[in-house]
């Protein structure tokens, strides 16, 4: 009599669920995110403040390229500099010491939420808005320091920059989601084509795409979680997604 074994392949299709980050692992990733942190604010603290009392600044930079041919493969340096004098010295300083401000304050807020136990779904108060301000004073120092709009059409970086601030501007009027994506699918890869183009013959036009869209993200979210109906509603929409 032949014995017949059961083999039960229930579960080769089954889905195993990614195992949850354990406390201490992230509590260890928010040590590290506040180290970094502190790593960048503080030497550009330092930078910035020593390029507004020296009213100049200077940078040089290189960059590696190859080309391979049939017989060869010949290897191109492109070196070059940044040289600032004056005012706009000044104002790339105060760029530098703003954004150092900015990172040593999310910095110190990191440390702070670690010593106080403070879970990232802890309730709203009035202290986190005030927090939030300053950052958003921060930031908002530092782009306008970077990229002076009263230096506009002269600097391309400028030129840039806020046509994509516009374009978010535009993005936030729509209040829907589908229209939100729907022009963002198709604004933003047009607008980074743009930059690299113009990057070709406007030096800084790429550069002023690229920290376009990276303001316009950080100044939405400040903003989001400063005005209470725009926190109450991404709260939710995190809750319906998470759900």
């Amino acid at each position: 009599m032949t014995r017949h074994k059961e083999v039960d392949n229930s579960q080769d299709d089954a889905t195993e669920e990614q195992p949850a980050a354990s406390p201490r692992k992230l509590l260890i990733m928010r040590f590290v995110l506040a180290l970094v942190l502190a790593g960048l604010g503080v030497p550009l603290i330092v930078m910035g403040k020593r390029t507004i009392e020296t009213r100049s600044y200077d940078f040089a930079w290189e960059s590696h390229g190859a080309s391979v041919t049939s017989d060869e493969t010949r290897r191109s340096v492109t070196r070059g500099a940044v040289q600032l004098r004056g005012s706009d010295a000044v104002e790339h300083g105060v760029g530098l010491f703003a954004t150092g401000v900015t990172f040593a304050l999310w910095s110190i807020l990191v440390l702070l939420s670690l010593a106080g136990g403070q879970s990232p779904q802890s309730q709203w108060r009035g202290i986190y808005s005030v927090v939030a301000f300053l950052s958003l004073t921060g930031v908002i120092a530092a782009m306008i320091a970077f990229f002076p709009p009263w230096h506009i059409p002269r600097w391309p970086s400028c030129d840039t920059l806020y046509i994509v601030l516009l374009f978010c501007v535009f993005l936030a009027c729509l209040r829907d989601r589908k229209r939100v994506l729907y022009f963002s699918q198709r604004g933003f890869p047009v607008l980074i084509l743009a930059g690299i183009l113009l990057g070709q013959v406007a030096i800084g036009a790429l550069a002023g795409t690229i920290a376009g869209m990276f303001f316009g993200l950080v100044l939405a979210i400040h903003i989001t979680v400063l005005v209470p109906d725009l926190r109450k509603k991404a709260e939710k929409i995190a809750a319906e997604e998470s759900g």
